[in-house]
């Protein structure tokens, strides 16, 4: 049995020369001089009780263990 589920979005997608990086931990799409992400990086979140992981490289690898792990797989097309 197999479902499949599409997701997408109106970002501007991921060159096809990084696409595997996708998978690498750490890896990620936000450039390093976007301001507002150095901000949100700078709070303290250990105050706030907030966990960010948002732009950090884990949450595409980290979903692919899950599928793998209950039989399944993750693939990824940037159009």
């Amino acid at each position: 049995e197999h479902v499949g589920i599409r997701v997408s979005d109106q970002g501007g997608g991921i060159p096809h020369d990084k696409l595997q990086r996708v998978w690498d931990y750490s890896y990620s799409t936000v450039a390093e001089d976007n301001v507002k992400l150095q901000q949100i990086l700078s709070t303290d979140f250990a105050e706030s009780g907030i966990g960010l992981l948002g732009g950090l490289g884990f949450g595409l690898p980290v979903s692919r263990l899950y599928a793998l792990y209950f039989g399944g797989d993750i693939s990824l097309a940037s159009l």
